[in-house]
């Protein structure tokens, strides 16, 4: 099945020659309409919001019958400031990681290329700049905090405790000769002890008490 992009392609015929200064003011032409995109979303989430606010949300979605109703949730957010316009047209993963940072922060992630800490194989690490649409799950999550866009040193700390983590749950139990419940000792039969072990027994019963 031919796709969208093979029938355009097979329609342009990718003939027309294009000089450095006609690009640049089409690229300058494209990012006016789209900040003018943006503000006429703001401006129709904030008129949304005026809606709800007089009780009338239900007679606007009934002007607009093929807005969607999480749409009109995400216009509410917008309209009070708590989303940027750009993310009502994201389409890509990590959607949920950017609507919860501050909107200054959604604005620069969703309009240039951020920093990514990327460790090698051998430890070594290295930054790249990167769209946050082209990242995986695990690196998305890992440069979006819970309110706000890591550092590149954050963004390290957060990778050493994940591993620091998967380590913890992968690491075998310790091989005791003993078990502590209930803030009780019990010993399987023929337990032999060095004074060393006995020390420890003691110091985990103290911890446990504390």
């Amino acid at each position: 099945m031919t796709s969208d992009k093979e029938l355009l392609d097979n329609a342009m015929g990718r003939t027309v020659k294009m000089s450095a200064g006609e690009f640049q003011k089409i690229i300058d032409e494209m990012k006016a309409d789209y900040k003018f995109i943006g503000e006429r979303l703001l401006n129709f989430g904030r008129n949304y919001v005026r809606l709800i606010a007089a009780g009338k949300e239900s007679e606007a979605k009934e002007a607009f019958p093929d807005i969607p109703e999480i749409k009109w949730e995400q216009f509410a957010l917008c309209g009070m400031g708590k989303i940027a316009p750009a993310l009502l047209v994201y389409s890509h993963n990590g959607a949920n990681l950017i609507r919860r940072l501050p909107v200054k922060d959604q604005e620069v992630i969703l309009s240039k290329p951020i920093d990514v800490l990327v460790i090698r194989e051998n430890g070594q690490t290295d930054s790249i700049k990167a769209e946050f649409k082209s990242l995986t799950g695990q690196q998305q999550r890992q440069v979006v905090a819970y309110d706000h866009i890591r550092t590149l040193p954050e963004q390290r700390a957060y990778v050493e405790s994940q591993r620091t983590t998967e380590w913890t749950k992968s690491a075998p139990p310790e091989n005791k000769k003993y078990v502590i419940s209930n803030g009780k000792v019990v010993f399987p039969s023929k337990a032999e002890f060095t004074e060393s072990e006995l020390w420890a027994i003691v110091k985990e019963l103290a911890g446990r008490k504390k």
